[in-house]
């Protein structure tokens, strides 16, 4: 055998090994990769069974007194929250309540220290409005214009404490508000209890008087007829006498004899 055959024989024997040592590889990895697979399977049917029994446990019928505690539970939870409520509510209740008393509290407050004041001013004005017309009937010209500008200032103090000037025109209907100086007879009824004159302005703070307006309010009296003549009685004697309701009259009454004279 030449030299030439020989290689060639050692070349078909080592490609020979190498085609052995191939299948050999391939078929370790197949058993592996078999293995493997019987393992994940068997770890699958392992965890498939342990959760079935997880949901058979989970699935049992609770029992009556499970139930029970369950509601009772529930219940008292109910009722805690019931009264959180209830307290919430009262506590709101309680503030809004404490904040109204006070804020009113204040203002009350305010209003009884104000009214001594503002009353003072406008009794003030009163006085003014009398020493006005007492000079301006004595012809004292520079004491009436004083007495203005002074009066402008009070008014405008009241005005600033939402004090406000009142004064009726005749035919308004006289009120509380008022005060009545005089009684103004008239023979209409529909002016009874009207205002017939404004004498002295009032001062209104908000809806309460602070100083009341004074006026003169129209009283109805009925006119008697002109034709009236007064009625007389007959004494015992035949002699004619003025009845008792007859008004006299400044001329002397006839008086008739009597029939046996």
């Amino acid at each position: 055998m030449d030299e030439q055959q020989q290689e060639h024989l050692d070349e078909e024997v080592q490609g020979t090994a190498v085609e052995d040592g191939t299948a050999t590889a391939t078929d370790a990895m197949a058993e592996e990769d078999a293995a493997q697979q019987d393992e994940g399977q068997e770890t699958a049917v392992a965890q498939t069974e342990e959760f079935a029994g997880d949901a058979e446990r989970v699935t049992e019928p609770c029992t009556t007194e499970r139930f029970d505690q369950v509601l009772a539970r529930l219940d008292g939870i109910d009722q805690l929250i019931a009264q959180r409520l209830q307290y919430d509510d009262v506590k709101e209740k309680v503030i809004d309540r404490q904040h109204a008393e006070l804020a009113e509290l204040r203002e009350g407050l305010k209003r009884d220290l104000m009214r001594p004041v503002l009353y003072d001013l406008a009794q003030t004005l009163d006085d003014m409005r009398k020493a006005k017309e007492s000079y301006a009937a004595q012809g004292v010209d520079a004491a009436v214009d004083a007495l203005d500008d002074v009066e402008g200032m009070l008014v405008y103090l009241l005005e600033k404490n939402d004090v406000e000037q009142a004064m009726s025109a005749e035919g308004d209907p006289f009120t509380s508000k008022q005060r009545m100086l005089k009684a103004v007879p008239t023979p209409d009824a529909a002016k009874a209890k009207t205002v017939a004159a404004s004498v002295a302005p009032g001062y209104m703070w908000g809806e309460e008087p602070l100083f009341k307006e004074k006026v003169h309010v129209y009283k109805f009296v009925p006119s008697e007829p002109a034709d009236a003549q007064p009625e007389t009685e007959t004494s015992t004697d035949g002699v004619m006498t003025p009845s008792k309701d007859a008004q006299p009259s400044g001329e002397p009454q006839e008086m008739t004899p009597p029939s046996d004279l």
